[in-house]
């Protein structure tokens, strides 16, 4: 059993607290990605877990082992970098049997190895090369051979599709997950990029400020975000958000004829509230909602984002599936699917729930 858990990390740059109190269990081959926004933290959680940079307090234990004080090379782990790191004058061959030979693996067993992660990451071809005459993509496969031909017990990768174009960065997230599933090896993996954690990842924790604020599945994520952070970074387009007021029965008006009564778990809470609609829950309807001006129009094939702002000054997008014609400059109305509204705290930005 290889889980990893973390308790109670802390960790200082100078006067910068860039890690405060740390919990996190990861369960033997689960597959976890640490999200959040540049200069959150999640980077340097992941080096502290593979032992590249030192914690200031806490503890770390992978497969129930203290390794908090171990070097990085006693921890069983493997990762694999945005960089690559490949070692441009060994061909693709060397470069995956590299840290076998320095362990002095018998010869028969590096080449088994080898082949085997260059089947896996359709790489049979490519041994003979040197990364120099590899892609993007096809040296990400080099890097991620290197880490399975060691079969650690954890595998860490640190934002590892960064430097891929778009079409690739979908192909190599498939490959990854595939590969992940098929050796079954505990895997947390850091992204900025909130679609590669959703479709990935098993679990994602979102962290902010160097603080973990939610973790949870990502449909969890997406149906009941904890607050208004976690509520505008997972969704793309993200949540549209709108000031609004609980009066004294209850009821939330989000304009003219646009009201939904909360239920009792509001009572005696903060009447002073945001609502958020996910951007497929505000709907094209001429019977009745919000009334808007179109702003700007972006059809991306099946759905067409279709952004509008309020005479009150909210700034809405919709998605439109439906095939309708909508251009700038169009005065539109926009209807909330009201039981898939989210209600926060607007002081706190803490979640409220409704009916």
């Amino acid at each position: 059993m290889t889980a990893v858990s973390i308790e109670g990390l802390n960790k200082h740059f100078g006067a910068i607290h860039t890690l405060k109190n740390i919990n996190l269990h990861v369960e033997d081959g689960e597959f976890v990605a640490l999200v959040g926004p540049s200069g959150c933290g999640k980077s340097t959680l992941l080096r502290i877990i593979a032992g590249l940079e030192s914690a200031d307090g806490g503890s770390i234990r992978i497969g129930g082992r203290d390794v908090t004080h171990l070097p990085s090379k006693a921890r069983d782990i493997a990762m694999v970098f945005q960089s690559y790191a490949l070692y441009p004058h060994m061909t693709v061959a060397e470069n995956l049997g590299f840290c076998l030979r320095m362990q002095k693996r018998p010869e028969g067993e590096i080449r088994s190895k080898v082949l085997e992660a260059a089947n896996t990451l359709h790489l049979e071809a490519l041994l003979e090369r040197r990364p120099k005459e590899l892609s993007g993509g096809q040296r990400q496969r080099v890097a991620m051979g290197r880490a399975i031909v060691r079969d650690p017990q954890v595998f860490l990768f640190d934002e590892p599709l960064s430097n891929l174009d778009a079409k690739l960065r979908v192909i190599m997230r498939a490959e990854i997950k595939e590969v992940q599933q098929r050796f079954k090896t505990t895997t947390i993996y850091v992204t900025h990029d909130q679609i590669e954690a959703m479709t990935m990842a098993d679990r994602i924790v979102i962290m902010d400020k160097g603080e973990i604020v939610q973790v949870d599945s990502p449909m969890e994520l997406y149906r009941r975000p904890r607050n208004t952070f976690v509520a505008g970074f997972i969704g793309s387009p993200q949540m549209n958000f709108i000031d609004a007021r609980r009066d004294g029965t209850g009821s939330i008006s989000l304009g003219p004829d646009v009201a939904f009564r909360s239920d009792a778990a509001l009572s005696g809470k903060a009447n002073e509230v945001v609502v958020g609609i996910r951007p497929e829950d505000l709907l094209l309807d001429d019977e009745g909602g919000l009334q808007a001006r179109v702003t700007l129009v972006e059809p991306t094939g099946a759905q067409t984002f279709v952004h509008a702002s309020t005479e009150d000054g909210n700034h809405l997008v919709s998605i439109e599936t439906g095939g309708r014609r909508v251009r700038s400059g169009d005065y539109i109305r926009l209807k909330p699917v009201m039981h898939q509204l989210h209600v926060f705290d607007r002081a706190s930005g803490e979640r409220l729930d409704v009916a």
